[in-house]
């Protein structure tokens, strides 16, 4: 049985703050996405297959989504699960915590099957970007505890802002696992160089580089935070 609860946030920012609880609500994953990947994919013909799974909210602008699923065997608890989770956002709605401005329910697999490939076919349209500059996978798997991943993301945002760069955002916040990629003209030598910078600098904000996904672009990263600094 597979049940899929889609939170709806006013920023990116609360999105993450909130996904401690959606983990503690026994929640077996969730994915979020900022409002770059979302806007990707309403301009896509691939939000018509998801838009009445997804749906906009009266004078609110949904800038951040958590994809929450449950799953198990065992039906009756899985409905605890998700009817507990949702009473608890109507209570943040009706106070105007959390950032909370609306949810959805999907409970038939079809559903859920078209919300995750909406999801995937965002990203995918990151790489789609125009100019020279293209989504680079130099930083792309960083992570942190899970209780910390917000603030961490907000310093990685300053530092890509600091240096002017467009970027999407999403991951599976439950685990603290951050994609990204940074716009880089790599025909430009500067932009190399920037690469380098930035990789070093986001190291230096504490975590783990997730190295399966850093293979690709940069060959080497000299510095490694060690466990111990975790914050």
């Amino acid at each position: 049985m597979r049940r899929l609860v889609n939170v709806k946030y006013d920023s990116f920012d609360s999105a993450l703050r909130n996904a401690p609880f959606m983990v503690e609500a026994q929640a077996l994953s969730v994915e979020t996405v900022d409002s770059k990947v979302l806007n990707l994919a309403r301009e896509d013909i691939v939000w018509h297959s998801v838009r009445e799974l997804i749906t906009d909210v009266p004078d609110k602008e949904m800038l951040g989504l958590n994809i929450v699923e449950f799953a198990g065997d065992d039906a009756e608890l899985i409905d605890s699960q998700v009817t507990t989770l949702c009473q608890r956002l109507d209570e943040l709605i009706a106070h105007g915590e959390g950032g909370v401005i609306g949810w959805q329910l999907c409970n038939d697999l079809a559903g859920i099957e078209r919300i995750y490939a909406m999801r995937k076919k965002a990203v995918g349209l990151l790489g789609n970007a125009k100019g020279a500059a293209k989504p680079i996978p130099f930083a792309e798997d960083t992570c942190v505890p899970p209780e910390h991943l917000a603030d961490y993301i907000v310093e990685f945002r300053a530092l890509l802002d600091s240096h002017g760069l467009s970027y999407g955002m999403f991951g599976h916040v439950d685990a603290g696992v951050l994609h990204v990629r940074p716009a880089l003209d790599m025909c430009d030598p500067q932009q190399e160089i920037l690469m380098k910078q930035i990789s070093d600098e986001v190291v230096a904000l504490t975590g783990e580089i997730w190295w399966p996904a850093v293979g690709g672009t940069r060959k080497r990263i000299p510095r490694r935070v060690q466990p111990g600094v975790l914050r």
